[in-house]
């Protein structure tokens, strides 16, 4: 079993060095995505929110896929407001169409500060085209 110190410096590692690889312009080899995927499963089910909220830092800087999707979706949804708010800037920076509407279903039924994140980071994104 990872200690919270370990996962935090997985799911940077992760997040370092998936930075590194796309601003090369590089892909990583199969079986460094494959682990990068286990592990960043793993944090965003863990129970520590610090955790869940790197992992979702992180997936702001993957492409987007169906199991990236599917994180991002869970993470949206998350119990606390930073993993929410990490989450929803992560569906800004992703700009995949079929988060908008997940993203929008899982912040009506929470705070008006949650629905002015999500205003926020669909309004960064497109700022940025």
């Amino acid at each position: 079993m990872m200690t919270r110190t370990g996962r935090l410096a997985a799911v940077t590692w992760i997040l370092a060095s998936s930075f590194l690889v796309q601003a090369r312009g590089e892909k990583a080899p199969a079986s460094e995505q494959v682990r990068a995927l286990a592990v960043l499963q793993a944090g965003a089910a863990d129970r520590d929110p610090d955790t869940r909220r790197q992992v979702a830092l992180a997936l702001s800087l993957s492409r987007v896929s169906p199991v990236v999707n599917a994180l991002v979706e869970a993470l949206v949804k998350d119990s606390d407001s930073l993993v929410r708010q990490a989450a929803l800037d992560t569906v800004g920076e992703l700009g995949d169409r079929k988060l908008a509407a997940p993203a929008r279903a899982a912040v009506l039924n929470r705070s008006r500060r949650d629905q002015a994140l999500l205003i926020t980071a669909l309004f960064k994104r497109a700022r940025a085209r």
